[in-house]
């Protein structure tokens, strides 16, 4: 059947209008009359007859406020004989109702080029304008969102190497200070993490390549060069060749969270010391009772050699054990000097032993117990000691008639099935801390607010920044601290750190040499004259030749002599200039050349970024000879490796 050329029948045109809701109009500019269709008028909810077909009454019916707009809309379409006239605008009926009306038209000219009429259609779009004001509010909401969040979302292609990001919602812009396209230019969003940061956060690349949604938190470096911490929810997206294809997250800025939890770690830190205060002043107290009593001994003439080493014995232990009770009071009193380490986390426990052991005064009795197995993670032992000292004094503090609390260390794998694996995190090797008390354990209807910061079951005294400062230091390592069995059976209180698969960083000799001395010429620099004078007897003693200078301004006063020097030892904190002003000095004038600093406290903030960044190796103090020959000896022959 061939197909009907000819024109589209009248009929089935006007059924084709009635049953779109179309309604039609006409306008003879020479006569003024205006015909409407039967759809024209009951769009504008007239009848028969109630329409005066003219212009004038066609303007009468519309909202007051669209008369002007529509008048002079016609009158520019007449005049420049528009063929594509659109215009939208409301009617306004006695019952204060309001219909929005689509009117489109064209003007037809007469042979002399001149407009005769104009014709058009007439829909009512009231449902479409109300979804658009609808949209337009939510946008605006979105938009005020957007404005006032720190959050956003995102979804990241990957493309090689790199995660490219592309947003959904939410504050990106206001967070980093680019747009996504900047990222991208600058090479994707592992070019805006912390350098220190990166390594943490490619460590999880593994997780995601399996499909494993992940947690994490670091830092980057926005637009402007400010340190902003992130916490990134990712969720991986395989292809259906189970290939890492996408990245989809939401991230939170927890900058100003991060600032809190640090004050928190400092008033807690202060807390624990006032805590401790009585006990340390009872340790001292013994310790000096041993040394005076000991060397009383030394200096009896009518004490034999088998005496006297005995006594020298007795003199190191207790040395030893001063040494360890300042390194841990200091270490809560002051900022990270050494950078975060790969530490066996069941020495860092075994050594924090005597510690708990004053905390937990005379009525508790502290044991610590460890599996078979090392297990290294990453972390900073006086931050695994400050969390170890608090849950102690919180064990302690349920056990008003004393009990035993437990300390306990060992590996463990988790499992995606496991019941045991804390939802957070995903299947893998951990290291598990527990400490179990036998106290009366913590009441149901508080667990869900004990690690609030300022929340305390202790009354008068308590301070409520115990538990919130060990869950700050337990996530800042990627961890987790959850509260086991508790009401009734005493409490028992998890930390999960991730293991690492990195050896523990230790100290080594290089290969081939049999001793800790040697014939360098060493500049030491120390404002303590006892401090120095003990140094340069231990250094002479193995061999080393030693120039002393008890000021930095003395030592840099030497001039050429300066460039016959094999290695410098330096105080850091010194009158004048200090050790690491005039270390810095020494390397402009030979890059190469060997620096140890040591100090006992490090308080100025930039001193403590550039021992904490791993600038100059650093040892602390106090220090036996032993462990300053080793330390010398490691700085001079990286050196030369």
């Amino acid at each position: 059947m061939s197909p009907n050329t000819d024109e589209f029948p009248v009929d089935d045109l006007q059924e084709a209008l009635r049953g779109a809701g179309v309604g039609i109009w006409a306008w003879d500019l020479a006569t003024g009359a205006v015909r409407w269709s039967d759809i024209t008028m009951a769009i504008y909810e007239l009848a028969p007859g109630e329409f005066g077909g003219t212009f004038d009454a066609f303007e009468t019916k519309l909202h007051p406020e669209d008369r002007q707009r529509v008048s002079d809309a016609i009158q520019v379409a007449v005049a420049t004989l528009q063929q594509d006239y659109v215009i939208e605008y409301r009617l306004l009926f006695h019952d204060e109702r309001i219909k929005w009306l689509e009117g489109r038209g064209r003007v037809i000219a007469g042979a002399d080029g001149k407009a005769i009429r104009m014709v058009g259609t007439l829909l009512e779009v009231t449902e479409r304008k109300v979804n658009d004001e609808k949209l337009r509010k939510g946008e605006e909401r979105l938009r005020l969102f957007t404005s006032c969040a720190t959050d956003y979302v995102y979804d990241a292609t990957i493309s090689g190497e790199l995660a490219l990001p592309e947003i959904v919602a939410g504050s990106f812009e206001r967070t980093t200070g680019m747009t996504p396209q900047e990222v991208a230019d600058r090479g994707g969003w592992v070019a805006l993490i912390h350098p220190d940061d990166r390594e943490h956060s490619r460590a999880m690349l593994p997780q995601l390549m399996q499909g494993h949604s992940v947690v994490n938190e670091y830092r980057i470096i926005d637009g402007s060069g400010r340190t902003r911490w992130l916490r990134d929810r990712v969720v991986p997206i395989l292809n259906s060749e189970g290939v890492l294809a996408r990245l989809v997250g939401g991230v939170s800025d927890i900058t100003e969270q991060r600032a809190l939890e640090e004050r928190l770690v400092e008033a807690q830190r202060m807390e624990s010391l006032a805590r401790l205060a009585a006990g340390v002043a009872h340790d001292f107290n013994n310790l000096l009772t041993v040394l005076m009593a000991e060397s009383s001994f030394l200096r009896d003439p009518e004490a034999t050699e088998q005496l006297r080493g005995q006594s020298l014995y007795e003199i190191d232990t207790t040395l030893e054990r001063a040494a360890n009770l300042t390194s841990s009071l200091l270490a809560f009193g002051r900022k990270n000097v050494n950078p975060l380490m790969v530490i066996e986390l069941g020495d860092a426990v075994a050594k924090s032993r005597a510690m708990l052991t004053r905390a937990a005064g005379e009525r508790a009795m502290v044991e610590i117990s460890r599996g078979d197995a090392a297990i290294n993670v990453v972390a900073d032992p006086n931050d695994i000691h400050l969390v170890l000292l608090n849950l102690t004094l919180n064990a302690r503090d349920s056990m008003p008639h004393g009990g035993r609390i437990l300390v306990d260390c060992r590996a463990v794998q988790l499992q995606a099935s496991d019941p045991d694996r804390p939802p957070e995190l995903s299947p893998g090797s951990y290291a598990r801390l527990s400490v179990q008390d036998e106290g009366a354990g913590i009441a149901k209807e508080v667990r869900d607010s004990i690690f609030e910061p300022y929340f305390t079951t202790k009354g008068y005294g308590g301070t409520g920044l115990g538990l919130p400062t060990c869950l700050g230091i337990v996530k800042r390592y990627g961890g987790v601290l959850r509260l086991g069995e508790s009401q009734g059976k005493g409490s028992v209180f998890q930390i999960f750190l991730p293991a690492s698969p990195l050896p523990v960083a230790t100290p080594a000799l290089v290969p081939g040499r049999t001793t800790i001395g040697g014939h360098e010429h060493i500049l030491l620099v120390e404002d303590d004259a006892s401090v120095r004078n003990v140094a340069m007897r231990i250094l002479k003693d193995r061999g080393y030749k030693v120039t002393a200078a008890a000021s930095a301004e003395e030592a840099l006063a030497m001039g050429d002599a300066l460039d016959r020097i094999d290695g410098v030892l330096t105080d850091v904190r010194m009158p004048g200039k200090s050790g690491l002003a005039m270390a810095s000095e020494l390397r402009y004038r030979r890059s190469d050349l060997p620096i140890l600093v040591m100090s006992g406290h490090v308080e100025d903030p930039e001193q403590q970024m550039q021992l904490s960044e791993g600038k100059y190796p650093f040892i602390a103090k106090p220090f036996s000879s032993g462990g300053l020959l080793l330390r010398i000896r490691e700085v001079l022959d990286a050196n030369k490796s």
